[in-house]
């Protein structure tokens, strides 16, 4: 399936860029107490964003800008807490109604980012059965075609490696939101619509994450059947 993903793809690639270029900026502002970070935390920071972005962005040349998106958005983690992450994020803003309204943005953003990729996965495990079954069929005739098998075998791996990328990314969205939806049932009760807003986005998270789980068990099992072909 060639165009895995590619139906997102402009859209995808103006976010993966915004969300690098984002972080990066970050690395100018040195924090001096007061709830700060340092410069050296921010670049470790952004250093995490923009690897995790490259990296999901290069795990497969037919899916190049998909792994990017959600990783660039939690890659951060590499080098930085979620107290860090989310100081990194709050400091882009200049109100803090702005900053939690920006999180409920970015939640529902992710979500459909999500959603997409689950359904792209749907249709890549879809795939991965019908050619699991083609080979099969060659090798009771004795002739499996190796370059088809290594052809498939190759994107099943990347699509794995993608969907475990953006899996582990989804997870620590999830833990980051958490913690401010923590600091939402500590303000006073004018947050209370942002409150139930983000609280429910966050339960759609962690769904669409069990989800992803599941289709990163059964790629990790057409990969490994399709391995035994090529």
């Amino acid at each position: 399936m060639a165009n895995l993903f590619m139906k997102t793809r402009r859209f995808k690639a103006a976010v993966l860029t915004t969300v690098v270029a984002f972080t990066l900026a970050s690395c100018a502002t040195t924090g001096q107490g007061g709830g700060g970070v340092s410069r050296t935390v921010l670049q470790g920071c952004a250093g995490g964003a923009a690897l995790g972005a490259l990296t999901g962005a290069l795990l497969s040349k037919d899916n190049r800008v998909a792994g990017g998106v959600i990783g660039g958005l939690a890659g951060a983690a590499v080098g930085c807490t979620v107290g860090g992450i989310l100081n990194q994020r709050r400091q882009q803003y200049s109100s803090e109604a702005d900053f939690y309204d920006a999180q409920i943005a970015q939640t529902q953003s992710v979500n459909q980012e999500l959603a997409q990729l689950n359904s792209d996965l749907s249709q890549r495990i879809a795939s991965n059965r019908t050619n699991i079954a083609k080979l099969k069929q060659q090798r009771s005739k004795a002739k499996v075609n190796q370059s088809f098998a290594q052809a498939e075998f190759e994107k099943a791996d990347a699509s794995y490696k993608l969907a475990k990328s953006e899996l582990e990314a989804a997870k620590k969205e999830v833990e980051i939101q958490e913690t401010v939806i923590t600091e939402l049932q500590e303000k006073p009760s004018g947050n209370a619509t942002r409150l139930n807003t983000l609280s429910a986005d966050v339960a759609s998270m962690r769904s669409y994450v069990r989800d992803l789980e599941k289709q990163v068990d059964t790629l990790a099992e057409q990969r490994d059947a399709i391995g035994q072909f090529s």
